[in-house]
């Protein structure tokens, strides 16, 4: 019998055994996350947790009955007598839970222990019913993460019975294919083309009605299967545009929406490129759109899509941008094409609107700085277009132009107005506006052109003229720049060669000091067994190095026997002198086939020779580099030689050269003859000193050699450096000094035609700041003017006649004609006080009449002003002119 029957027959029996009357609940509650507890502190710690919720739930007074039926879930008899009020109860249970799970969160830190219940009236008896009931309000307790109890009623039992016919109508609209997706043309502003358009998903009923996204999006999205629909949608949109490309007919770009779950699978941009390489689509005809919300669940897999969907050639759009709480970093990590508005930023609301006229210039203008394209989504009216146009947003979307539209309505709209939409009169004549105003921007510019074009091609000739000198001179000290870094090389080279011959002689030395120690105990005590002892432990201490004992009896056996070389008997007659020997090169198979060098030192009794210790060494270690610096180049070769350059084996009997001459060698290799003879003087000299030359250069790099004498049987130590590291540092400070005498060169001509284009701007009739002036005209209904105080001259900004009745925008001696201006002549004292300085302070504002430039009639305007001060004195006035009665609430 399961858990829920025992305590439905528990029920039972209490409900039977009461007296006092009053009301029956369910109550099924769990413990949020509680899998968290067991996964990180153990299942005995769980278990605990458990029981002490248990021993909670049977403490309440309200509570007759509590089991728990399985995992953490609980279900208890509840009990309310009549009179008593369920939503005070409620609010009593929900606080003492919270607060008995929140004094147990000490011992829980890592997790977040919270309560979702669910209570339910016991009807007709029927405690089954209740119960699960009970656990429905639950659920909807738990996804509303409000952590209070829900009380069931009969619209919860309707509300999932409507949400599972759903997920079966969609369930069936997938695998029966009827989703399809409309389109919502993208316009330009400045010519009304269409250069694009979204896709938007659209479910076909069973009788064959659209349904739109908000009746099943949001399920899916919940669901999952928003992934598939988002796929079933991409591979629609390549159909679509596969079929007018074979035809042969026009094609914009379509942009595709990606649900916020492609970003939790790393693979899903090679999906959706599969995808599209599948119907042969440019990727450029296909964009992808992410809402800015997703960024907000997990950054990293939105840049790890957005980075890989841009890799494969494919533009990605932020979507619906404001609409969410992203910050700073969308614009610092990600990498997307387009910016698009969300529609909030047109609202019709007071409040927002004020914000919004702050908000989206800077937005667009941060845009437009990283070339990020901006596109403003729910354009609905002629004056939000105007507005988003004045504003630099140039491209829009919404029902102004075109509600979504069935692609093949959409191509016959394109078709019929030659892919554009005709603009309104008021979008065409800001846009001939502001081109008339780039026209006289490059009128008034044009002027100075023919003036600058000579002073540029003189500032260019004495660049080029200094170039060359330059040139000269650094092609006259290169060679000897090379000669010096080659020194350094050579120098650089000895001081190695000598440091590496110095460590080798004292490996040598240090074998021979000990075995002069050791033949000193083997004269104190020379039984075999201690020898033999000695001689295992000194083995062990240096593995490198093989040492060995041979008595004169030893020897005398292996030239009786024949088994000696002559060399062998030349040894030991210097043994039995008193000599230290270090033998040549010899070829040992014993030791592992290797070349090795002995070292033997006599041990003599009473003046008598009576053996010799022994020590074998690797000769690789006479030819060790390890000192060699890296950064110089790489080692090429690495030859020990006799006194007569001889080449002797080192690794193999048939290595590189071996037995044969190192200086006949280098001369059929083409080493210069020069080169050749210093070495010779070298081996000549028997000077233990090192040397290095420089071979030449081979393979587009330099050779040197560096040789040292070893004192020992007149060998010598041959390196062979392939100095391409150190030729590249040679070449970097080469490049860098001639890059940077180009840019000095460059410097001095940019600086020189910046004075002559300052000179010549200042010769202009209309200054750099005129022309600055004629284009504000277009993003403000305020008159801005600039007085100069020193020579008396105003300057209007170009939209000043449209406010104003004046002649022209520059005008000179202007207070001096103050009577014959535009201003009422009861405010012109005003205006003269203003503009000469008398008012004092820096900010001020004054009010006065003006002439209307269509009616001939004066109308009251505030001016606000700005004085500029230079050396204590001012020295111009800046400011704006507003129409009082017709302000604007944006200005």
């Amino acid at each position: 019998m399961k858990q829920n029957d025992y305590f439905i027959e528990e029920s039972e029996r209490v409900i039977q055994e009461r007296t006092a009357d009053g009301q029956l609940y369910i109550l099924y509650t769990d413990i949020t996350d509680f899998h968290l507890v067991n996964y990180i502190y153990g299942n005995e710690i769980g278990d605990s947790l458990l029981q002490e919720m248990n021993h909670f739930l049977d403490r309440r007074p309200n509570i007759l009955l509590c089991r728990r039926l399985f995992a953490d879930f609980f279900v208890g008899l509840y009990f309310l007598e009549n009179g008593q009020e369920i939503g005070e109860i409620i609010s009593r249970l929900d606080g003492e839970l919270q607060e008995f799970l929140t004094d147990l969160q000490s011992r829980y830190p890592a997790c977040r222990l919270k309560a979702a219940c669910g209570l339910c009236l016991i009807e007709h008896d029927n405690i089954a019913q209740a119960i699960d009931n009970a656990n429905l309000a639950r659920k909807i307790s738990k996804n509303q993460y409000s952590f209070k109890t829900v009380v069931y009623d009969h619209s919860m039992k309707d509300q999932i019975t409507a949400v599972h016919e759903n997920e079966l109508e969609i369930y069936n609209a997938l695998h029966e294919n009827r989703f399809c997706f409309y389109l919502q043309p993208k316009v330009d502003l400045t010519n009304g083309m269409i250069i694009g358009a979204e896709a938007l998903a659209r479910r076909i009923g069973d009788d064959g009605t659209v349904i739109p996204p908000d009746k099943f999006m949001d399920l899916m999205e919940s669901k999952g299967s928003v992934i598939e629909l988002d796929q079933i949608i991409c591979r629609q949109v390549c159909e679509f545009l596969k079929d007018r490309m074979d035809r042969g007919l026009s094609v914009v770009c379509i942009s595709v929406n990606l649900s916020r779950l492609h970003i939790r699978n790393p693979e899903s941009a090679d999906v959706f490129h599969q995808i599209v390489a599948e119907y042969g689509i440019p990727p450029e005809l296909l964009e992808f759109e992410l809402t800015e919300t997703i960024l907000l669940e997990e950054f990293a897999g939105a840049k790890h899509l957005i980075d890989k969907l841009r890799a494969y050639g494919h533009h990605v759009s932020i979507d619906d941008f404001g609409s969410g709480y992203a910050g700073i970093n969308v614009w610092q990590e990600l990498n997307f094409d387009c910016l698009k508005l969300d529609r909030k930023f047109l609202s019709d609301d007071e409040l927002l609107k004020k914000r919004n006229r702050a908000l989206v210039p800077n937005i667009i203008n941060i845009a437009h700085r990283l070339h990020v394209q901006v596109l403003c989504e729910g354009a609905e009216t002629e004056e939000q277009c105007l507005y988003l146009l004045r504003l630099g947003c140039t491209v829009v979307q919404g029902f102004y132009f075109s509600k979504p539209l069935p692609p093949e309505e959409l191509c016959q709209v394109c078709e019929c107005q030659d892919g554009k939409y005709p603009l309104p009169a008021l979008l065409c004549s800001d846009k001939s506006e502001h081109q008339s105003g780039q026209a006289n921007e490059a009128d008034a510019g044009g002027k100075a052109q023919s003036k600058i074009k000579n002073y540029v091609i003189v500032i260019l000739c004495c660049a080029l003229f200094l170039g060359v000198c330059i040139t000269g001179v650094m092609t006259v000290n290169r060679n000897r720049t090379q000669k010096e870094f080659t020194s350094m090389i050579i120098e650089t080279l000895n001081a190695y060669t000598a440091g590496q011959r110095e460590n080798t002689l004292t490996e040598i030395d240090g074998v021979v000091n000990t075995l002069q120690s050791f033949a000193v105990l083997v004269l104190e005590n020379d039984e075999p067994g201690f020898i033999n002892t000695f001689l295992s432990a000194l083995n062990k201490v240096s593995p490198k190095i093989q040492y060995t004992y041979y008595t004169y009896e030893m020897y005398q056996e292996l030239i009786t026997s024949g088994e000696a070389r002559p060399e062998d008997r030349e040894i030991l007659e210097r043994l039995k002198l008193g000599e230290t020997v270090v033998t040549d090169i010899i070829y040992s198979e014993r030791l592992g086939d290797i070349y090795c060098v002995g070292v033997g030192v006599p041990v003599m009794k009473d003046g008598v020779f009576i053996g010799t210790v022994q020590g074998i060494i690797n000769a690789e270690a006479l030819i060790s580099t390890e000192l060699f610096d890296p950064g110089l180049g790489e080692i090429c070769n690495v030859f020990l030689t006799d006194g007569d350059s001889r080449i002797l084996p080192i690794r193999e009997p048939n290595g590189r050269g071996v037995g044969e001459n190192l200086l006949e060698l280098l001369d059929i290799y083409g080493v210069k003859k020069e080169v050749i003879e210093e070495l010779h003087d070298a081996y000549d000299a028997g000077d233990s000193q090192a040397r290095s030359v420089r071979a030449g250069r081979f393979d587009g790099s330099p050779y040197y050699l560096s040789m040292t004498g070893l004192r020992y049987n007149n060998w010598y130590l041959v390196v062979c450096l392939k100095a391409d590291a150190a030729t590249m540092h040679l070449r970097y400070i080469v490049n860098n000094m001639m890059w940077s005498i180009a840019g000095l060169i460059a410097a001095v001509a940019l600086v020189s035609a910046a004075m002559i284009l300052f000179w010549v701007r200042v010769q202009s009739r209309i200054s750099l700041e005129q022309q600055r002036y004629l284009l504000l005209e277009h993003f403000s209904d305020t008159v801005l003017f600039d007085y100069d105080c020193r020579h008396d001259t105003i300057r209007f900004t170009s939209n000043a006649s449209k406010l104003l009745k004046i002649r022209e925008l520059t005008q000179n001696h202007f207070l001096n004609g103050l009577d014959r201006a535009f201003i009422y002549a009861g405010d012109q004292e005003e205006v003269q006080r203003v503009l000469s300085g008398q008012t004092g302070g820096e900010y001020g504002e004054i009010r006065v009449r003006v002439i209307r430039p269509d009616t001939e009639e004066y109308f009251w305007c505030l001016v606000q002003y700005q004085n500029l001060y230079k050396s204590s004195v001012i020295d111009s006035i800046i400011g704006k002119i507003t129409d009082i009665d017709e302000r604007m609430p944006h200005e």
